[in-house]
């Protein structure tokens, strides 16, 4: 309290009432008035489900629910230990908290012959399960034989495998575990005129009970204990020393992966199994990106959750997929017919999809133009076209690439415009048009694409045909692009070097699916951490010494069954997926099974192809 008022979190409304509260604190004569001590038992979490363990993984060692899940697969498949393969963990995917009988049991004689008798709860400890439609078929997530300690792991083994096995084994066991005690000391503050009325409180752990096994860090537990030591009744506070600062209200956190899957688990939305696969999904398609760990909406989401809230409202209710869990419990109890469960859903469902596929493109694009239209044309100008003629509207591209504005009087106007919502800025926004410089009095832009940013040498308003692009790296920071280095990415494509055994130029280039060489008519890949502005001929020779996958350019023939009359060039069998074939002048013929391929003949092999010819 402050003058006998309580003070709540926007009560003080500017620096002049912080800078007098100040003052006055600094003029009284505070002392304690009362200290109170306080024990708390602090019970162990509950052994790992699939969400807890992504969410506890992602906190302590920094692994994303995809990674996490890998390793888990891997640990539950099994590893070598001792030449033996040995399953580690129980199956990773479920949402039950439950332990055999079997696992208790270890796990207590493990915590009184290692960690001791005091640290063993007196009974068994039994958890419930907090998860909204909890199907239990499986255990919880533990160590399916908790006598192989982490240390115990062969030492050669990934460190991301033996983490997290020690972070489930720990888990697993601190569940039957005692309590860890807490000791609370909470101090009241006065002065002596009763303006001021102050309250703190310090916390420590004076018994470790299952953090013995399941340790979570304290900061600053050793200085905490200090003070608490010599905090006495009455003691006055001789020099005050306050800190104002300000307070801005902020929106809440984007989510990450594991505050989302958390919220999915709330909302009873997804299984075990697929939380996963949804983080990967949304980024797969373009509808989220992960920008420093925070999921940031981008245009292809906006708009087809726009979609889906007007023609699929009910199945975008966040309560829909629980009611349905809910009614497939009541059929695996023999309470509710099947039949009848799938007919209510599909008669709804199939009514708004056909209802749905009769709109035409632009009876979509009208609706999400008219919804989100203070987000998709924030200027004055609003929907207006440059060209003054025509509104603007927004488009899907055919690819699948994402969606753009552009003009609806198109092909007589073909305004673009790539970024749909232009008020909105990310780490990775792109200034439409930056003009980096020029070369030989030719304008070099930084643009964007559908499929991703490049530099262009010249402006729009020329000869497109005449214009050179190219696309930047992925593994190159747009803000790192200056006029300098795009002048080499539109040097592309370059020379390497000769092939020391053929002669044949070696080229480095860049394309939409990323770096590659070019070497006898065959392409290559350059792996993604490299550069093909910097390759050198070593490296290149090692990428093209390495197999293609599945490319039949690297299969060997059986045999040359002989020389074409006409061209000379050589007519090959080769055995396929799908059995014996002829290639000649880099065509496939399929040879008829009433020929024996293997004795196939050059008069035969020649009938086929001019057949197929």
């Amino acid at each position: 309290k402050v003058y006998n008022n309580k003070i709540d979190k926007l009560d003080i409304k500017n620096e002049e009432q912080a800078d007098k509260i100040i003052k006055d604190l600094n003029n009284s004569k505070l002392f304690i008035k009362d200290i109170v001590t306080k024990q708390k038992q602090l019970n162990p979490s509950p052994p790992f489900i699939t969400s807890s363990l992504q969410l506890e993984a992602n906190n302590r060692l920094g692994f994303s629910p995809k990674m996490t899940m890998s390793l888990a697969q891997k640990l539950y498949e099994g590893i070598n230990i001792n030449g033996e393969n040995q399953g580690l963990i129980t199956y990773m995917r479920t949402d039950s908290t439950n332990l055999s009988i079997e696992f208790i049991t270890e796990s207590r004689n493990i915590i009184k012959n290692k960690f001791g008798k005091e640290y063993l709860n007196e009974t068994i400890r039994n958890y419930k399960n907090k998860v909204k439609n909890a199907q239990e078929a499986h255990e919880a997530i533990r160590p399916s034989d908790p006598s192989i300690l982490p240390e115990m792991l062969p030492k050669n083994l990934d460190n991301d495998l033996i983490n997290l096995y020690s972070l489930i084994w720990k888990r697993a066991i601190a569940s039957q575990a005692t309590n860890a005690i807490s000791q609370t000391l909470s101090i009241s503050i006065e002065d002596n005129e009763n303006n001021f009325d102050l309250y703190s409180s310090f916390t420590k752990i004076v018994f470790l009970g299952y953090r013995k096994i399941y340790n979570i860090l304290e900061k600053d537990r050793n200085s905490e204990k200090k003070v608490m030591e010599k905090i006495l009744k009455n003691s006055i506070f001789k020099n005050i020393n306050c800190l104002k600062s300000q307070h801005f209200t902020e929106p809440p956190p984007r989510y990450s992966e594991t505050s989302l899957i958390k919220k999915l688990e709330e909302y009873g939305i997804g299984r075990p199994s697929t939380y996963a696969k949804i983080m990967e999904k949304n980024q797969q398609r373009g509808y989220v990106k992960l920008i420093t760990k925070r999921f940031h909406p981008q245009p292809s989401g906006r708009i087809v959750t726009t979609f889906l809230n007007n023609y699929f409202k009910l199945y975008m209710d966040y309560n829909f997929t629980a009611e349905k869990e809910n009614e497939l419990d009541l059929v695996s109890q023999g309470e509710k017919d099947w039949k009848s469960v799938l007919h209510d859903f599909w008669y709804d469902f199939s009514k708004s999809v056909d209802s749905t596929l009769k709109l035409s493109n632009t009876n979509v694009y009208d609706y999400i133009n008219e919804s989100m239209k203070e987000y998709i044309f924030p200027k004055k100008e609003g929907n207006i076209c440059p060209c003054k003629k025509s509104n603007l509207s927004i488009k899907m591209r055919k690819n699948g690439s994402g969606p753009f504005v552009a003009c609806t009087n198109y092909p007589e106007c073909d305004y673009i415009r790539s970024e749909v919502f232009p008020d909105e800025n990310s780490e990775e926004e792109l200034v439409e048009n930056k003009v980096l410089g020029k070369d030989n009095n030719v304008e070099i832009l930084l643009k964007k694409g559908p499929y991703g940013p490049y530099v262009q040498l010249g402006s729009d308003k020329e000869d497109k045909k005449n214009l050179k692009r190219a696309s930047i790296p992925k593994n190159i920071n747009i803000s790192d692009i200056d006029l300098s280095f795009a002048k080499k990415l539109l040097a592309l494509p370059r020379e390497v070097g000769e092939h020391p055994d053929t002669g044949e130029v070696i080229i480095a280039n860049n394309g939409r699916y990323g770096a590659y060489l070019k070497y006898n008519g065959t392409f290559y890949s350059i792996p993604k951490d490299e550069n093909p502005l910097t390759i050198g001929l070593n490296r290149a020779m090692d990428i093209l010494s390495q197999p293609k996958k599945g490319n039949r350019r690297t299969l060997k023939p059986l045999r040359i069954i002989g020389k074409h009359p006409k061209t000379n060039k050589d007519i090959n069998l080769f055995k396929g997926k799908y059995g014996f074939y002829i290639k000649f002048n880099s065509l496939n013929y399929s040879i008829p099974k009433k020929i024996k391929s293997e004795e196939l003949s050059i008069e035969e092999a020649l009938k086929i192809i001019e057949k197929k010819t």
